[in-house]
C-alpha cells in the first residue's frame, strides 16, 4: 500500500478513530487489516495460527440498503431492495446517529468495540496474504479445506442482485493502515 510519492503519517489508534470519524460522507479509502480467518476447529492443525493481512480499497461511509438498490437498477431491475433488522441496526450504532464510518457494537465479553464498516466492490483492488504463526508466509491451499467461506451465491439472491454487494466491518484494531486522501496513515502497534 506504500506508495513514495505520498506522504506517511504514523498515529495512534486513537488518532485512526478521528481520522476514520471524519469521513462524513461515501468516499474511496484504501486499507490494510490483519485478521484472523473463520476456521473449523476440528481436526485442524492450522486453527488459531494463521493470521490473514488483506489490502484493500473500499468505500467507507455507504449507505448499504442504497447501494444494492443501485446495483439492482444497473442490472435492469426494480430497485426494491429493503435492508433487514441487522443492517437496520448497523445504522443505529453509529456514533451520533449521523452517517459514519465507525460503528460501536457490544463484544461478546460484554465491552463496547469501534468497528471500521466498508463497502468492497467488485471492480476495486483486494490482495490477501495469510501468515503462519505471526511471520511465515503460507498458501492459502493448505488450509483451505477448513476455511469457512460465506455463500456469496445465497446472499446476491436475498439482495436480488446477480453480484453481492459486500459490507464489513472490521474492529479497529486489526487495521493496520488507512490511505485517505492521499495519505498513508500507519497505525502505531501496541506491543
Amino acid at each position: 500500500m506504500a506508495n513514495a510519492n505520498r506522504p506517511r503519517v504514523y498515529i495512534t489508534h486513537a488518532e485512526l478513530i478521528r481520522l476514520l470519524l471524519s469521513i462524513d460522507h461515501a468516499q474511496p479509502v484504501g486499507i490494510v487489516t490483519r485478521t484472523v480467518p473463520k476456521m473449523r476447529k476440528t481436526g485442524n492443525q492450522y486453527y488459531g495460527r494463521v493470521t490473514k493481512i488483506t489490502e484493500a480499497n473500499v468505500f467507507a461511509n455507504c449507505n448499504y440498503q442504497d447501494r444494492v438498490n443501485r446495483q439492482l437498477e444497473r442490472e435492469g431491475k426494480e430497485a426494491n431492495f429493503v435492508a433487514g433488522e441487522r443492517a437496520i441496526e448497523m445504522v443505529r450504532m453509529r456514533v451520533d446517529e449521523k452517517p459514519r464510518a465507525v460503528l460501536y457494537k457490544d463484544k461478546l465479553d460484554g465491552t463496547r468495540g469501534e468497528y471500521f464498516e466498508v463497502h468492497f466492490y467488485g471492480h476495486l483492488k483486494c490482495e490477501t496474504r495469510y501468515l503462519l504463526d505471526g511471520s511465515a508466509a503460507i498458501d492459502k491451499q493448505e488450509f483451505s479445506e477448513f476455511l469457512q467461506v460465506p455463500n456469496s451465491a445465497a446472499i446476491a439472491a436475498h439482495q436480488g442482485t446477480e453480484t453481492e454487494q459486500v459490507i464489513r466491518s472490521y474492529s479497529t484494531r486489526n487495521i493496520l493502515e488507512v490511505r485517505y486522501r492521499g495519505t498513508d496513515y500507519v497505525v502505531i502497534q501496541n506491543p
